[in-house]
Order: C-alpha cells, then structure tokens, then sequence
C-alpha cells in the first residue's frame, strides 16, 4: 500500500483506522507525518489546532479538500488532553479504531504492510499499547533540510527506561475517557494490551518492539529543542523535564534506518501534493 494508492474519502461514514492529534504550530513537518501515516493504511486525521499562527487549514488544504482530514480549532493552554476526549466524544463514531498522536511520532509495524492488519490480531481488546522508541538529535545544531526521518537516525537503547511509556490505538466504542496523552480507561470486562498479548494499565509497559514501536523524534536538533522548550507543555503546566544535554547523551545510542524504508513512498505522495 503507498500513499497514491489511497483516494479522497470525503463523504465516507466511517474509518477503519484514523488518528486524533492537537498540533501547536510545527506545520512544516505535518505533510510528512500526514504522508507516512496514509501509507500505511490511515484513513483520516482529527486534528486539533491549537492556535498555531499559521492556520493548519491552510497547511492541509489539500488533505481537507479530498475528506483526508478535519482540523477543529482549539484555544486556551494545556488543551491536549481536552482535544483527545472531545476527539473522542464526537468523533470516535466514525472509526473502528483511533490513535492518539503527537506530531513528532511516528508508528513502525515490522510485520505488516499497512495498520489494518496489524489491528486486525487485537480485535478482541479494547487497544494496542505502543512502546516508543525515542530518537535524538544526530548531532544536528539546528533542522537540516530534507525528511526528519532521513535526518535523525540515532535513538536510545531498546530498554531505555523512558521507552517504557506507551501510546494508544484503540477502539472507541471500548473506552470511556482518555485520561492521559499516553493510555484510556475502558468499559469494564476490556481493556488494553502490548504487542505481546500483555495487559497495559496506565501509560507504560515493559518494552516490546518485536512487533511495532513508535519512533518518537523527542529532541529533533539542538534549536528545536530549545525552542520545545520554550514553548512548553501542551498538556500540563510546567516545564519540559530535561535539559537538552540531559535527555539527548542517552538518545544518541544506536544507529536505527528501519524506518527509512518508507522514506520511498513518502517522498512520492509530497511530489503528487505539490503538484496539486
């Protein structure tokens, strides 16, 4: 499956597989998440704008165009957790399964050639608890040009203690709240598990990437990670919790190209949109 292969859904009821996110600016690397995800089977996108001062519907307008996506504005501080239950509430109807995302996440299913398949061996839970695996800066002083999935390469160990937090893909008419960015609490008699088949509650897991992982592009360059900082958290007061000398010396760790194999088709799918 690559990203032409996918065409317009406008109009379409129902979803097998979207993604709900809230996004605060950060707009130049949204058309490769948007690429990548569509890839690899995503439908649609519920994304939130929270008061990005470029309007993400000028950034999406070709997804919004052809029923790939619906931004909802959003406003106030720390609205994160807000936007994924409202996401949740109004829009989980329309989808057999929903991720909740960040924008500088990536999912990465080894065995499958697109998500569906994956989700269709957890049909009986309620949600597939994803472990990260969380990525530095490569040694990059400021963004270089290109796929930040070409650029920054280098990650932390497998078991690093920080990749034992989780992210979410679940079956709406399962869960009742999304009650952290990380996990959801489910109806009762259902409930989230890892790749392994392991129950998850809360938003971490002992580390099982066999299957599928998250690369989770944590720092990006030293600029960007200082600007990360500044602007601070989406979903709680208060500070991000590491300098960036702190969190990017263990993230540096081991070379990963596994994702670089979608480079490919992600490239096709932003030539096609540009030329739009």
């Amino acid at each position: 499956m690559t990203p032409s292969d996918h065409r317009p859904r406008k109009g379409r009821d129902r979803y097998d597989l979207a993604i709900c996110t809230m996004i605060q600016g950060e707009n130049s690397y949204l058309p490769e998440w948007i690429a990548h995800h569509l890839g690899l089977g995503v439908e649609h996108f519920f994304i939130y704008d929270n008061e990005s001062p470029t309007p993400l519907e000028l950034t999406l307008e070709p997804e919004i165009k052809e029923g790939r996506a619906t931004v909802i504005p959003i406003r106030g501080r720390f609205r994160q957790l807000d936007a994924f239950n409202l996401g949740l509430l109004r829009f989980g109807r329309k989808t057999e399964w929903m991720a909740f995302m960040d924008l500088d996440e990536f999912l990465l299913p080894k065995r499958h050639d697109c998500l569906q398949d994956l989700l269709a061996e957890y049909r009986e839970f309620g949600g597939l608890a994803v472990n990260w695996q969380m990525f530095g800066s490569s040694g990059h002083e400021v963004r270089p040009p290109g796929l930040q999935m070409e650029n920054f390469l280098m990650r932390a160990e497998v078991d690093y203690v920080h990749n034992r937090h989780v992210k979410s893909i679940v079956r709406p008419e399962a869960v009742d709240q999304v009650v952290s960015t990380h996990y959801c609490r489910f109806r009762p008699g259902i409930g989230s598990v890892n790749e392994r088949r392991v129950p998850v509650e809360g938003e971490k897991s002992a580390v099982s990437v066999d299957i599928v992982q998250i690369n989770h592009y944590y720092t990006r360059s030293r600029k960007e990670y200082s600007e990360k900082l500044e602007r601070g958290r989406v979903d709680h007061e208060g500070p991000l919790p590491f300098t960036f000398e702190e969190i990017d010396r263990d993230l540096n760790a081991v070379r990963d190209e596994t994702l670089l194999g979608f480079a490919p088709r992600v490239k096709e799918y932003l030539a096609e949109r540009a030329r739009r």
